[in-house]
């Protein structure tokens, strides 16, 4: 009984500590005219490309605006993420996107930055959730250097 009664806690904590792992890549996609890209913090942003998140826009057609997006990748994959809400509280911005059941939140800051290349930088935080699996990151976004 006892054996029995810890594998239901161990199998219950289990599932609880999962998250969705956003990885990192080293170019921006093909498919967006990326703006932004956020990652851990601006020198790796800078020194070794690495991106976790891109902003930009996927340019469809001529008889269609084009659509305001967000890339991030999951398990090798893709994850195309549409603009619903753009929203600025004072100093923060905050921007939702969804598509393909994930739901992804920017909440950042827009800061006069000195130290890289661009002129401004864009810390703050995301929050990726799938289902009832959520998962928060502290990130730093800068201007797309490949611009």
């Amino acid at each position: 009984m006892y054996k029995v009664s810890l594998l239901l806690i161990l199998s219950f904590f289990s599932c609880r500590t999962q998250n969705i792992q956003l990885e990192t890549v080293r170019k921006t996609s093909e498919l967006l005219h990326c703006r932004i890209v956020y990652g851990y913090d601006a020198k790796r942003l800078y020194e070794q490309n690495e991106i976790l998140i891109q902003v930009g826009v996927i340019d469809t057609t001529t008889e269609h605006p084009p659509i305001e997006t967000a890339i991030v990748n999951i398990h090798k994959t893709e994850i195309v993420l549409n603009l619903d809400l753009d929203s600025v509280l004072g100093k923060r911005t905050i921007q939702k996107y969804s598509g393909d059941n994930y739901y992804l939140t920017l909440d950042y800051s827009t800061e006069k930055n000195e130290s890289y290349y661009g002129s401004y930088i864009y810390p703050g935080t995301c929050t990726i959730t799938k289902g009832k699996v959520t998962s928060k990151y502290d990130i730093v976004g800068i201007a797309n250097p490949n611009l």
